[in-house]
């Protein structure tokens, strides 16, 4: 009688172990079509802008590549706009935007992506700590 006890105790341990430990590969992946739409830099609580950027991200024939308009107005500089494209990778967590047309810096920048949801989106620049923030625009 001890030694069913037992055996029953150790078969409904091994199979709650067993349930812990199964990963689901699709927690990893990021909804990549919130990225779609227009989103505006924020900064941190206490940092003075003296205007704004505006990253428009439009998917392409699939949703992991498309064009990346960057609208920036800055008090001392003037407007800005850049027509980029982009592409994800690393299964959709590094962002890569490149210039489409030749001439000028055709230097690609790498992001990761560290948050991505409707409304907040979070890009580090791989390979430093420098964080951007997004907030969904209306």
């Amino acid at each position: 009688m001890r030694t069913m006890k037992l055996w029953r105790l150790a078969i409904i341990m091994l199979a709650a172990f067993s349930l812990v430990s199964c990963s689901n590969d699709d927690d990893d992946k990021l909804n990549i079509n919130l990225l779609a739409g227009k989103w505006k830099r924020v900064y941190d609580e206490g940092v003075v802008s003296e205007g704004y950027v505006y990253y428009i991200f439009t998917p392409g024939e699939t949703p992991d590549r498309g064009d990346c308009d960057i609208l920036s107005s800055d008090v001392f500089g003037g407007d800005f706009f850049n027509e980029r494209a982009y592409m994800l990778t690393e299964n959709g967590h590094r962002l890569c935007i490149f210039k489409k047309t030749f001439g000028g810096n055709p230097e690609a920048q790498y992001y990761d992506i560290l948050r991505l949801t409707r409304n907040h989106l979070t890009l580090r620049i791989t390979d430093s700590d420098i964080l951007l923030n997004f907030e969904k625009a209306k």
